[in-house]
């Protein structure tokens, strides 16, 4: 589809080759995310023009993930040679294998995207009575974030194990359970 055609679509259907083709959502989620039927993503779905556009944007955005893990993998190969270097000569070997392992622990972006191509994340659906949901406040993401008027706060990994009085710099301490009731007052403080 050319740009003109696609300013030419309705707001609904610009949005949902968005949603479709950009962020890979399944037709279910962006008709939920759009307010509406299922059926009216299918029939956008049904028309070969704007099909051929989500699976062009779907691929492009696959090959743009696939180059990111490409350049991963050379950061990793690079990193292997240097921790065989250092290895032999004992210079802070802890910095390059702590490297090695934050890049080796990377969520491929190749692998995402073909989950959410394909739908087959794992999604939990849950069922609550109202005045249950009615303790939660959302965001427009329908992200949680207030219990009962209670703000809830990501924290990063770093600040948490600052809270509960452990080092997040001792690479030689080995955290094996932290009690969840110091969690919990050092998230409230």
């Amino acid at each position: 589809m050319t740009p003109e055609q696609i300013a030419q679509l309705p707001a609904n259907a610009q949005k949902a080759l968005r949603y479709l083709g950009d962020f890979g959502a399944t037709q279910e989620a962006t008709a939920r995310q759009l307010g509406v039927e299922p059926a009216y993503i299918s029939q956008l779905m049904a028309g070969e023009e704007f099909a051929s556009e989500v699976a062009a944007r779907r691929f492009a955005k696959q090959a743009s993930y696939a180059d990111l893990d490409n350049g991963y993998d050379e950061i990793e190969e690079e990193l292997m040679k240097k921790m065989k270097v250092a290895t032999k000569m004992l210079v802070r070997p802890g910095d390059i294998i702590n490297a090695l392992t934050k890049v080796n622990g990377l969520k491929r972006r190749a692998t995402i995207a073909q989950e959410l191509a394909t739908g087959q994340q794992a999604q939990v659906v849950l069922n609550m009575p109202v005045k249950l949901v009615q303790k939660f406040q959302t965001n427009i993401n329908n992200q949680v974030i207030a219990v009962e008027n209670k703000s809830l706060t990501t924290i990063s990994p770093t600040q948490l194990l600052s809270k509960v009085g452990v080092d997040p710099n001792d690479t030689h301490k080995q955290i094996t359970a932290v009690d969840s009731a110091e969690v919990a007052t050092a998230a409230t403080e």
